[in-house]
């Protein structure tokens, strides 16, 4: 039997078809993750993707064995700032390429995603020939020469070892350690105290905030009391805050330096002992401006403990009895907030 010539050219291009795919299919890649909670992106989740985005090519984790004929890759979270991450490939101990990417408009489970997609394009741009689906005129790809123990293919990273078990039906995603907060948005409520200093006056109170990564809004009630000669000097003092966060690190213990904006009103009330002394009331706006250090502790994936330390100036209300000045909202004050925080948002989403 004789076969024409087309269907001869078809069967030799299926041929290679199929060559190409076994060879991108054995092509190895060793991938070594730089873990950075305060990158938000999950080690685990980033592999996941990576090795979806890689495939057929067979991607494992770097576990500090010697490297035998493979492509050894490289994520680096947290490279100069938490927004900041490098990818890298590199064969038979010297760097091939890289690239540093700025995360600091990609959130959530995206900023996985996105790191993983530009890890496989690097590759792509690296190895021309490491394409699943190549030309037939393409050689396949061959993977970098032995690479000893004592000329490693990329600088040392401390790599994150990961123990990642086949995915199964009904399996649960991995899971976070006890203090790694796990969540973008976080409803904190708490008690405050803000202490100025001309006159001594001590103000007490509720605070409630809703933030995510960068912003907080925030409402404030702070009271004082304080007794004179005829009777007592009460402050009420109601606040809305608006911060934004300029810097911000840490790992399992988290902070951020924030600038801080208030506006409300203030209110003072004398309350006379002698029914011969009329009670006074006054009020007015307030205005202050104030820089906060933020401490995060994560007690769980969703729940943790929230502490911010304050200082500012603020235009406020001065109360007098007898002539003498009792207690006051107006210049430098110090505060400390104390609360629990509930996150949601969830940064790493179950598969």
């Amino acid at each position: 039997m004789r076969l024409s010539p087309r269907a001869g050219l078809t069967g030799l291009i299926f041929g290679l078809t199929l060559t190409d795919v076994s060879s991108a299919a054995e092509t190895k890649i060793i991938l070594s993750i730089t873990r950075c909670e305060a990158a938000q992106v999950q080690p685990e989740r980033l592999f996941e993707y990576a090795r979806a985005e890689l495939a057929p090519r067979e991607l494992v984790l770097d576990v500090g064995e010697p490297i035998v004929e493979a492509w050894v890759g490289e994520v680096r979270l947290c490279h100069g700032s938490p927004n900041m991450a490098l990818i890298a490939f590199g064969s038979a101990g010297r760097r091939v390429a890289e690239r540093v990417l700025d995360l600091s408009d990609v959130t959530g489970d995206m900023r996985a995603r996105t790191l993983a997609v530009a890890l496989a394009e690097l590759f792509a741009s690296t190895t021309p020939n490491a394409r699943a689906a190549g030309s037939a005129d393409e050689a396949p790809p061959q993977p970098p020469a032995v690479a000893t123990e004592t000329a490693p293919a990329l600088p040392p990273t401390n790599p994150v070892v990961v123990q990642l078990p086949p995915p199964q039906l009904g399996q649960p995603a991995l899971h976070q350690t006890r203090n790694e907060l796990s969540t973008s948005n976080r409803l904190s409520a708490g008690a405050a105290l803000r202490q100025y200093f001309s006159p001594l006056t001590t103000l007490v109170g509720p605070w409630l905030s809703v933030a995510d990564n960068r912003w907080a809004f925030e409402g404030l009630f702070l009271t004082s009391s304080k007794s004179v000669e005829n009777g007592t000097v009460s402050l009420y003092n109601a606040n809305i805050a608006l911060a934004y966060a300029l810097l911000s690190g840490g790992q399992s213990l988290t902070w951020a330096a924030r600038l801080r904006g208030e506006l409300g009103m203030v209110w003072a009330n004398g309350n006379p002992v002698s029914p011969a002394v009329v009670e006074h009331r006054r009020s007015r706006g307030q205005g202050a401006g104030a820089a906060e250090l933020v401490l995060v502790n994560p007690i769980s994936r969703s729940l943790g403990i929230e502490t911010r330390l304050t200082t500012g100036f603020a235009t406020g209300i001065t109360a007098t009895a007898n002539g003498a000045t009792v207690a006051s909202t107006d210049g430098v004050f110090v505060g400390l907030q104390l609360g629990l925080f509930l996150g949601w948002g969830s940064q790493q989403q179950s598969y």
